[in-house]
Parts: structure tokens; sequence; C-alpha cells
């Protein structure tokens, strides 16, 4: 079939657009896509390989608990012809084993309890991104408006100083505004990029076209409250607490190094020689072994130093949650506070602009006074969508703290 080239052109046109909406929709990625995406986080990668390595040195533990076997070429008399097989079942060990197995157990909670923490940091790390983000996506969109703007009065000077109606520094004025407006275009298209680059590494997703978000702590949360559910399920907390839970069953598995050790066993000794003799032996027996001279010693010391260290590390990070909870509160309201004037200044600023180009046709305003109130409207405009995105930062970082859901993306 032939397309007349009025045809293939329309078709052409059809097509280009299509892919450019399938383009977009492709690129809308919602935050909860992104935080799906955690696990796949390097750091999270890495806890999660530390919690399997625990999981291992847990089954190694109880594995102490069963028979041991032995085989010896040579038997007692040394005969070369001899061998002998023994296997020796612990029966008490000093609290050697269970505290190896409790070790082992608090062990294997601090790394799940990690990967909890690792993936928490991997939830803010990609909530904060984001955030800039859809931040530095309405400034851009603010900073085009503002060279458009600015453009067209520089054009609106430029014939003016054409036709000796201004003066030349007048066009020199709105001209140095258009070039910091680029300017701080290019700035912002940076971090733009920056934040995408970091979501990437993060998630493995390209996102050109975040979705905005809905941010909001309903007020039945209080400061109070916010920090009790962070203090509860910090996952951070509760690793330093198995931790040191930890340390303290290896200073009794150190301990216990020192006592004799009660074994039960049976020993077979065979002479594969011309005698053929074969002997088996059942017994109870008392074992004392001294192993690297007073090494339990400089284990159990280390143990002890470690229980402290993890103690005190407890209470710094317990310290510092408390703080940043506090922080996070107090910004949050901060912002909040800020929104409802500043839109009331960029709704003034937008209407005083057409104003003040008007009364400046009148010679009421000052070329300088119009420039300004573009400026400041570019500001507030600005300004605002900070203070939105700290808000959207603050309730982030608390919902990932309490575990509960302040940040949603807008329907």
């Amino acid at each position: 079939m032939k397309f007349s080239p009025f045809s293939l052109n329309r078709h052409c046109i059809a097509g280009l657009v299509l892919a450019a909406a399938a383009s977009q929709v492709a690129h809308a990625v919602t935050l909860d896509e992104l935080l799906a995406k955690a696990d796949e986080h390097p750091s999270v990668k890495r806890a999660t390989t530390d919690r399997d390595v625990a999981g291992f040195d847990l089954d190694a533990a109880h594995w102490r608990r069963y028979p041991s076997l032995s085989i010896n070429a040579a038997s007692k008399d040394s005969s070369p012809n001899a061998s002998t097989i023994t296997l020796e079942q612990p029966v008490w060990s000093g609290g050697s084993i269970t505290s190896g197995i409790e070790a082992a157990e608090f062990g294997l909670a601090s790394s799940k309890d990690n990967v909890e923490f690792a993936r928490e940091t991997a939830f803010r790390d990609i909530g904060r991104n984001y955030i800039e983000l859809l931040r530095y996506t309405d400034k851009s969109v603010a900073a085009i408006e503002s060279i458009d703007v600015l453009d067209k009065l520089r054009e609106t000077m430029r014939l003016r100083v054409e036709q000796k109606i201004s003066p030349r520094s007048e066009f020199i004025t709105v001209d140095s505004r258009l070039h910091q407006a680029r300017s701080l275009s290019f700035q912002i298209e940076g971090a733009k990029q920056k934040a995408i680059e970091a979501l990437y590494e993060a998630t493995n997703v390209q996102v050109e076209n975040p979705v905005n978000l809905d941010c909001e702590i309903p007020a039945n949360y209080s400061a109070k409250s916010l920090l009790s559910d962070a203090l509860e399920s910090s996952p951070n907390l509760k690793k330093l607490a198995n931790d040191k839970n930890r340390f303290l069953s290896e200073i009794t598995q150190s301990k216990a190094d020192w006592l004799p050790k009660l074994v039960v066993g049976v020993e077979n000794t065979r002479d594969n020689g011309f005698s053929g003799d074969d002997d088996t032996t059942a017994y109870l027996a008392l074992r004392y072994q001294l192993t690297d001279g007073l090494s339990s010693v400089s284990r159990t010391s280390a143990a002890r130093s470690r229980a402290a260290s993890a103690t005190y590390q407890y209470e710094m990070t317990e310290r510092e949650l408390r703080q940043e909870v506090r922080t996070l509160v107090e910004s949050y309201a901060a912002s909040s506070n800020q929104i409802e004037p500043l839109k009331q200044l960029v709704s003034s600023n937008s209407q005083l602009i057409e104003s003040y180009l008007q009364q400046y046709k009148v010679g009421k305003k000052s070329w300088l006074d119009v420039v300004n109130i573009q400026r400041e409207y570019v500001q507030a405009k600005m300004a605002l969508t900070d203070a939105q995105s700290d808000i959207c930062a603050s309730a982030f970082d608390l919902q990932t703290l309490v575990g509960a859901s302040f940040v949603k993306n807008s329907q």
C-alpha cells in the first residue's frame, strides 16, 4: 500500500508523538517502585551475605554437641602395624559448648538486625535522592520560566534602546539578570542529573520523570510518640544489643576453656599385622588441655572490652537517634509553617510583575523595579519548592525511623 506524502508525514508525526509519550510513561517511576528495589542496594547485599555467614557459624557451633571421630595409624604401643579409631562424645564442657551456641545465636540475630539497618539506610538513600530529584525538577521549571520572561523583557528593552526611549544601562541590567538565570538553570540541571545518577546506582533504575509526593505526618503523632517508636523499632539499636550479648557469651566461653572436659568414648585398636588382634574399650575420661599458653586470659579480656565497647556504642547511638528525631520533627514543623506565607508571596509577586511593567511604561516604576520583582517572584517559587521538599525529606526520614507511612505518591 502506498501513502501520499501528506499521509506519510502525518503517520510519522503520530508515531513520534506516541513514542515520546511512551518514553515519558516509561520514565514515570514512583517512589514505592524504587523502594521495592532496596534489596539491590550494595549495602543490603553485603549485610545479607554476612547474615548467611552467621547462620553457618551457628550450625558449626551446634555440631560441637555431636561425637568426634579420630583415626590414628599407630596404636598406643607405637606398633607400626596397628591403627586406632576413637569416637568421643562430650558430656560436660564447663559451659563452653552452650555459651558458644549462644554467642553464635546472638551473632545471627545481630546479622539479621544489620540487614534491616542496611535496608533502612538504603530506603533513606533512595528517598532522599528521589525527593532531591523532585526538588530540582520543580526548580528547573521555575528557572526555565524565569529565562523565558527575562528573554522577553530583554527583547522589549532592546527595542526601547534602539528607539532611544530607554538608556542602554537598562538593557545591560536585564541582560545580566538573564545570564544569571541561565547560570542558575545550568546548576539546577547539574544537581538534578546528580540525583538521577544516585538513584540509578542505588536501584539500577533510570528515573527521569518522578511522580509528585504527598507528605504529611498525622496529628496523632507527637514528638514524644515519634521518638518512642523510633527507639523501639531501631534495627541498629537491636543489633548493638545483640552484639553486646554475643560478647558476654564469648566471655563465658573463654572462661570455660580453663575448665576440664568430661567425655565418654569408645576406642578400637586393631593390629593389621600377623597377629590380627582387635581390642575395643569404652571409657569415661576427664580431659584438660591448655591451648596456646595463657591465650584464654587474653580472649576473656578482649571479650570484656568488646562488650564494654558495644555498651558505649549503644548509648551513643541512642543519643544520636534521639537528637536526630528531635531535629527532624523541628525541621518538619519549621518548613510546614513557611508554606502558606510563601504561597501568598508567590501569588503576590506574580500579580506584581505585570503591574510593575505597566507602571514602568507610565513612569511610576523604574526598570530595576521590574527586573527585581521578577527575581523576587522566582526566588519565592524556589523557596516554596525548598520548603515543600524539606517537609517531604523530614517526613520520609521519620517514617523510615518509626516504621510508619507519611509519604505517598500523589494520585
